[in-house]
């Protein structure tokens, strides 16, 4: 088939590389006139790993991915509430990698395949029949194909255009994010952590080459400090977290305040499906999901060998896509509901039921998520 991917993040991005090692004709459609770094760390979990290394990337991943064995919860303290080890659910560490690494990485893959990626290509709307699909995209150009797939993210606009705006839900918290470059002292090797507070929290996940991707999370107003030049985002941040343990104060000054990048967080709740005739969607454009698991990366990652396996079953095309959201929908939901406890449980803002959470999530909590966790990492997609 002829499949036109609108879309060139991660998901886009592995959905054509799966569909063209099956054989397909694929063409990706990218908005941005380039594809440039984002100042974002990823969470690779062992699940989405396997599926990164059937798609040929198995070499790739140890030289973009900083191992990490254990995830650790601490109190702004230091006090340690939760520590997972992830070897011992899933036999294999997690991977903390540069969201642009990664993409990169596809990329990369996808060159070598020769698999057209067009840039500067906003899609406007598509249209449809029996035998074929025609995008159009705002500098007057077209496509035509057997099947388009929409990778174009949480707002996107290939699902307002087949099932109309879904609840785009906010979770009650802001977000910012940032890389820093710090000596080697500051860097916890093999441990993703994050830290608990009352109403904020803040991860701190290591990357190769001696950089530090964070994150911190606010329970606020939606919109709230959207105007703040990059020098008031840092001091705000820097304010939000002032005593709390190491290595926390002197990573947050050791990042340029041009890297602070703030994004209120959503989440949508699930749809009652994700195709349409000749169209469906993948990734956040399906199931977006608050970061709270580190899931939603290796979500949309986890679509593409399933999509590409279904639309090789050999039965018509909307039989093949129903089987694949067959297959998606019940694992994706359950990730992203998990999730959203999760934001939940760690941005409780009163100080009362601050130590009460603690003392659940120090007596509970890791015995809770490693059963997820060994759902999640041993099942099958």
């Amino acid at each position: 088939m002829k499949i036109l991917i609108i879309g060139g993040g991660i998901s886009g991005l592995a959905v054509a590389l799966a569909l063209h090692r099956t054989g397909q004709d694929v063409t990706v459609f990218e908005r941005s006139q380039e594809i440039h770094e984002v100042g974002a760390g990823l969470t690779i979990w062992p699940n989405a790993i396997r599926v990164l290394e059937q798609l040929g990337l198995g070499e790739v991943i140890p030289q973009i991915g900083m191992p990490a064995h254990y995830r650790t919860i601490r109190t702004w303290r230091g006090a340690l509430l939760s520590q997972i080890e992830v070897d011992a659910i899933a036999g294999s560490p997690m991977r903390l990698m540069h969201r642009a690494d990664l993409q990169g990485a596809l990329l990369n893959a996808l060159r070598a395949a020769s698999v057209p990626i067009v840039l500067g290509a906003r899609c406007t709307g598509f249209t449809q029949d029996e035998e074929s699909v025609h995008a159009s995209f705002a500098d007057g150009r077209s496509a035509d194909g057997d099947l388009l797939i929409g990778a174009d993210g949480i707002r996107s606009s290939i699902r307002a255009q087949l099932f109309g705006t879904p609840n785009i839900h906010y979770t009650g918290y802001t977000s910012w994010r940032g890389i820093a470059e710090v000596e080697e002292r500051y860097i916890p090797l093999g441990i993703s952590s994050e830290t608990w507070g009352v109403g904020r929290r803040i991860g701190l996940i290591p990357l190769i080459h001696g950089r530090m991707y964070w994150f911190a999370a606010y329970t606020t107003p939606e919109g709230q400090g959207k105007e703040q030049s990059p020098e008031e985002r840092k001091q705000q941040v820097q304010s939000l977290f002032q005593g709390w343990h190491d290595p926390i104060a002197p990573i947050l000054e050791a990042t340029e305040a041009s890297r602070f990048i703030r994004n209120d967080v959503y989440d949508i709740e699930p749809l009652t499906h994700w195709s349409q005739g000749r169209v469906v969607l993948v990734g956040d454009a399906a199931h977006a999901m608050s970061p709270n698991m580190g899931q939603g990366g290796c979500q949309a990652i986890e679509d593409a060998p399933v999509l590409a396996e279904c639309l090789q079953s050999g039965s018509d095309l909307p039989t093949s896509l129903r089987a694949y959201e067959e297959r998606r929908k019940p694992r994706t939901s359950r990730v992203a509901r998990q999730s959203r406890r999760i934001g939940q449980l760690s941005q409780v803002n009163n100080p009362q039921l601050y130590t009460v959470r603690n003392v659940l999530v120090k007596a509970l909590y890791t015995q809770a998520l490693s059963k997820e966790l060994k759902w999640l990492l041993q099942s099958t997609i």
